[in-house]
């Protein structure tokens, strides 16, 4: 089993001694910078022509006094890549995340690895099964983890039980 927040200790020990002030968004700032017909944000990460954007933004952040940089995967799962016909790539996408978030910055910032909640393409279809949402989160931060992040952010979610699958799934890294 892979084990994440290879920094834990240290993080953990900043946590109890000062406030971590965490990045903003940057599927928002990266809108700004691209064309508006590139509709997957995540997708920049493996882009010649708009990753150094996305590294461009995370450098932003951490000069302005940033110590937890989370990368550009918040919609980077099987599910939400499909749409765009990426759904192959959620492993290079979410690893190349954590690469370019990890080259922006300093070594004593903290690269949390960006987990959203998934979306189905269908409101017709019947509601995915647990099993098929948990396999779904585990690809994603398994590549997280893979990678490199020092801890997952689990962000956005609506669904309760999409954000338990995602917290239990998380779980088992620690």
């Amino acid at each position: 089993m892979t084990t994440i927040l290879r920094k834990k200790d240290n993080f953990m020990e900043s946590l109890a001694h000062r406030i971590l002030v965490c990045d903003g968004a940057i599927g928002t700032e990266l809108r700004k910078r691209i064309p508006a017909y590139l509709q997957c944000v995540d997708a920049c990460n493996i882009s010649t022509e708009h990753a150094e954007k996305v590294t461009a933004i995370h450098r932003a952040y951490a000069d302005a006094g940033a110590d937890v940089i989370q990368t550009n995967t918040y919609q980077a799962n099987r599910e939400a890549l499909a749409v765009h016909g990426l759904a192959e790539q959620v492993d290079e996408i979410n690893k190349m995340g954590v690469v370019l978030a990890r080259e922006a910055v300093p070594e004593t910032c903290y690269v949390a690895g960006s987990v959203g909640q998934v979306s189905f393409q269908s409101l017709d279809s019947p509601a995915p099964s647990t099993k098929t949402i948990r396999r779904i989160f585990k690809e994603q931060m398994d590549a997280l983890v893979d990678a490199g992040a020092d801890l997952l952010v689990l962000e956005t979610f609506v669904s309760p039980k999409q954000a338990e699958i995602a917290t239990k799934q998380a779980l088992t890294y620690s």
